[in-house]
């Protein structure tokens, strides 16, 4: 062999050994990127399923928190309408010809909603956020504000005066923020849009 030929030999030799070394790390790179790929894909397959596991939990705490929300916003809902008809009159007049004083509906009514928001109290304590928990309270104390005005104004059989049209305002304010409280909290606003 002459020294040419020599050198083109050992050349090739030098590049079907680097090719092999190409090769090699070529088929290690891409066993190492399987191992991760397959490595990423359990850790995301597994947080997956915990947030499905969460989900399931939410949507079933949801529906049971759903129907007791509407069952307490139905009796706020109630007493305010009480509230609002002693201020807005006198005399209820009812189908039968029998009419009422409103500040005597309002009276009869009132260990009624009492009654009904001592039993569903404790639960409101431990589903609503602060702020609606913030809200209830105001609303208590703008129907028990209201409750001491028709009551002094009842006993003395005097009609009600302009203290108790801005007490009814604050229970109406107060309304309004936990209607807007609980759309966010239920999120209606999305669901229903």
């Amino acid at each position: 062999m002459n020294l040419e030929t020599s050198m083109v030999i050992k050349e090739m030799e030098s590049i079907s050994i680097n090719w092999l070394e190409i090769i090699i790390q070529s088929s290690i790179i891409s066993i190492i990127f399987g191992i991760i790929a397959e490595l990423t894909r359990r850790r995301f397959q597994k947080r997956l399923e915990t947030l499905k596991n969460e989900f399931a939990i939410i949507q079933t705490t949801y529906e049971k928190n759903y129907t007791f929300i509407l069952e307490y916003y139905t009796a706020f809902h109630k007493h305010y309408r009480i509230c609002q008809k002693v201020v807005n009159a006198d005399i209820i007049e009812y189908p039968d010809r029998t009419a009422k004083d409103t500040e005597e509906i309002f009276i009869d009514n009132l260990d009624s909603y009492v009654n009904n928001l001592n039993d569903i109290e404790p639960k409101i304590r431990l589903i609503f956020p602060k702020q609606l928990i913030s809200t209830h309270e105001r609303s208590i104390s703008a129907f028990n504000n209201l409750r001491d005005l028709v009551k002094s104004y009842y006993k003395i059989r005097k009609k009600p005066s302009d203290d108790v049209v801005v007490a009814f305002r604050q229970i109406d304010e107060v309304k309004k923020e936990l209607e807007r409280g609980l759309k966010q909290y239920l999120r209606t606003e999305k669901l229903f849009t």
